[in-house]
């Protein structure tokens, strides 16, 4: 069974992911976030960024071609791979 959602890119900045998951909802396109180390953005708030986390954002796989085109008109345009 093929999964509804695909993988739009991995990125190792919160804040990043964060501004990318406002942008496509701008666009009614939602996306999903999730972090290999759930922890890291607290330690890295209180301890200064010393622990690395991998963000993957992740959006419906009907919607995906429409999220690299509206990411290819922003900031991130370079972050993102047309398939």
């Amino acid at each position: 069974m093929e999964s509804e959602f695909k993988q739009l890119l991995v990125i190792g900045d919160m804040i990043i992911a964060e501004d990318i998951k406002r942008i496509l909802e701008e666009f009614q396109v939602y996306s999903i976030l999730t972090s290999d180390n759930a922890a890291s953005s607290y330690l890295n708030t209180a301890f200064g960024p010393t622990i690395s986390e991998n963000v993957t954002i992740r959006v419906n796989r009907y919607e995906y071609v429409k999220a690299v085109e509206i990411l290819s008109n922003t900031q991130y345009s370079d972050l993102t791979t047309k398939e």
